[in-house]
């Protein structure tokens, strides 16, 4: 029976073009039966139905048939692996939302227990670490609980979120696994810090390292399906009031919000102040922009934020104090429209101090009708977030500011929990859009496994409330991507895979120990070098990034790059050469990597004058109605 579908569906490939796929049973079937096919002959690149294939040799019609089997093979197989991966995320977010909104009805009937903290709950579920050992034995049947540091341990949402994802074992993460053999890590993330991961394959492990993994809320993925676009401009008084502790504070809250901010954003930093020279280590001070561009808002690559972040830990406390033109310098950055566009956000950072009582009341004045009419040229109108610094705060001006934005003001005296602390703005991020069927998100390396992956992340929102919960994902690794389209290579060359906007996602000449890098890089930076015709390859990329299949022969260099979509997100090419395969360390890809690690001294400006919107950056995703996110102004 095997050999009739084989024999069949060679009868197709011969007659009809390289446009669409064998069924989902034919395909399956020739996988598990190839004529002669062994996996050394595949690794090899030996051909299956003939001799070996050369580049760019006599394409024989075994040879081509053979080909587009493999393309095909390729495609199939690395479209379902994604799709699973997608459905296994989407699997654990409606558990999450059944299990929650259950949870709720409970506890509205008084039938659920109630725990004062942490430590009093049982393993069913919090699965505890060894006190003693600094570890937990592995359990491959459950899943852990992460904690970030300083998480209040009697906090009463956090207990909640604890208990209601328990179930998550048995509604969704043991199925995935049993549906999906391959299947790593899946986890659920709640919106208020707990982090609940189960091992699948990846078990046996020591968990050790899990324990203390990164706070969620900070990491791309979870930021990336959150939130969606935004631009964010930071003010930071700069005056000589803040020069103290608080200006430790100040930093440590704009180095907070730049790192939970991801590819898709961008931001700057503003020090706000003026120079009086009456002012005791005042100088010359006045409020400057801090990024790289001090014209407009840059985009938030890891090199853009590294930039400023180190930046903004240079910044000396000066002069007197000047919102005013802290915020029509935010107001100003706002306005080009090379930005999202979609969500605008102010974080203002001062202990509200000004440097006489006369000055400081007309001060005030000044400060509210500039935000108010300001405010009104942009859209989407700009959410001020106030952090207080320091017991004697000017409170009523920067609640005035951020309660009329649609904001919040929160106090803070230390940067000890700084994510607690600032809370409502997390909070708001996690409940704003409403972009529920989820997305992928960019390569990261994961803190649970340190493997460089892309993520299908999808946010659980309840039905009865609804808001969101938080974010349920699951990973699919590099390296399995890798291994999957190697096993249908055929001939000398290399594969590349890139995302609908160009991004490279695998390279040859992209550092594996670089995966900041990975999905930030254009493949043009790779490819245009290696063909020397940028207009042949521009030809491809065009066709990879709108999901085409076929192949692109370019005579001169002897080299034939083939050419298919992976799912809707993603595409893949094997690129057959003569040649030896490019590396890392060729002088081109190194000096690629210089570049998009800002080690050339010209590339301060390239980085910071790249615009994602000339690259097809993401549309605006549907924002859910204020009403429903209801963050108090006053914090939570």
């Amino acid at each position: 029976m095997h050999i009739s579908v084989i024999t069949a569906v060679q009868a197709f490939i011969s007659t009809v073009a390289y446009c669409s796929l064998p069924t989902l049973a034919e395909l399956h079937n020739i996988d598990r039966t190839a004529t002669g096919s062994r996996p050394n002959d595949i690794a090899n690149g030996k051909i299956v139905r003939g001799a070996r294939q050369t580049a760019l040799g006599t394409f024989t019609n075994e040879t081509h048939k053979d080909t587009q089997w493999r393309m095909q093979m390729a495609e199939f197989n690395l479209s379902d692996l994604l799709v699973r991966r997608k459905r296994a995320a989407q699997r654990i977010a409606a558990g999450a939302t059944t299990l929650y909104d259950e949870f709720l009805m409970s506890k509205m009937d008084n039938n659920t227990i109630r725990y004062k903290n942490i430590a009093e709950m049982p393993s069913s579920l919090f699965w505890k670490f060894n006190v003693e050992t600094n570890e937990t034995v592995a359990d491959c049947n459950r899943s852990y609980v992460v904690l970030p540091d300083r998480l209040p341990n009697d906090s009463e949402p956090i207990i909640e979120a604890i208990q209601y994802s328990a179930g998550l074992d048995e509604t969704a993460f043991r199925p995935n696994s049993l549906a999906d053999k391959s299947i790593g890590w899946q986890y659920f993330s709640t919106n208020t810090g707990p982090l609940r991961l189960y091992s699948g394959r990846e078990c046996p492990k020591n968990v050790t390292e899990y324990k203390r993994a990164a706070d969620p809320r900070l990491l791309s993925w979870y930021n990336s399906v959150a939130s969606g676009p935004k631009d964010v401009v930071i003010i930071i008084d700069c005056s000589f009031s803040m020069n103290d502790e608080n200006f430790s504070v100040a930093k440590s809250v704009a180095a907070t919000v730049i790192e939970a901010l991801t590819s898709r954003d961008y931001f700057n930093v503003i020090c706000a102040r003026k120079g009086d020279r009456t002012t005791r280590n005042s100088g010359d001070a006045v409020s400057e922009v801090s990024g790289c561009n001090n014209a407009s808002l840059v985009p938030a690559t890891t090199a853009n934020k590294a930039g400023i972040v180190e930046t903004v830990n240079r910044l000396q406390a000066t002069g007197n104090s000047d919102l005013r033109s802290g915020f029509q310098a935010a107001f100003d950055l706002l306005k080009p429209s090379r930005r999202t566009q979609c969500q605008s956000i102010i974080i203002f950072v001062s202990n509200g101090k000004h440097s006489s009582e006369t000055e400081g009341q007309s001060s005030e004045t000044a400060v509210r009708n500039l935000v108010d009419s300001q405010n009104k040229l942009i859209k989407p109108k700009a959410r001020i977030f106030s952090f207080l610094i320091g017991a004697d705060s000017n409170w009523a001006l920067h609640e005035s500011l951020s309660c009329s934005s649609g904001g919040a003001v929160v106090s803070l005296t230390t940067t000890d929990d700084l994510i607690n602390q600032m809370q409502p703005y997390f909070v708001y991020l996690s409940q704003r859009t409403v972009e529920w069927a989820g997305l992928w998100t960019p390569p990261e390396r994961k803190p649970w496994n340190r493997r460089v992956a892309i993520t299908y992340a999808v946010a659980a929102v309840s039905k009865m409330t609804m808001r969101t919960l938080g974010f349920a994902a699951v990973d699919v690794t590099l390296t399995e991507i890798e291994e999957l389209l190697n096993r249908y290579k055929w001939a000398p060359g290399y594969i590349f895979v890139i995302d609908r906007k160009g991004k490279t996602i695998i390279h040859p000449q992209l550092p594996k120990n670089m995966p900041a890098l990975q999905g930030s890089v254009n493949i043009k930076a790779f490819e245009q070098n290696g063909t020397g015709d940028p207009e042949f390859f521009g030809a491809v990329e065009q066709a990879m990034r709108r999901g085409e299949k076929g192949y692109k022969t370019l005579l001169t260099k002897n080299m034939t790059y083939y050419y298919a979509p992976a799912s809707e997100e993603y595409s893949f090419a094997f690129v057959v050469t003569p040649s030896h395969t490019p590396d890392q360390s060729s002088g081109s890809a190194n000096k690629v990597m210089r570049k998009q690690l800002g080690e050339l001294s010209n590339v301060g400006e390239e980085l910071c004058n790249s615009d994602p919107h000339d690259e097809g950056e993401d549309h605006c995703p549907v924002m859910r109605d204020d009403a429903l996110i209801q963050i108090p102004c006053g914090g939570l």
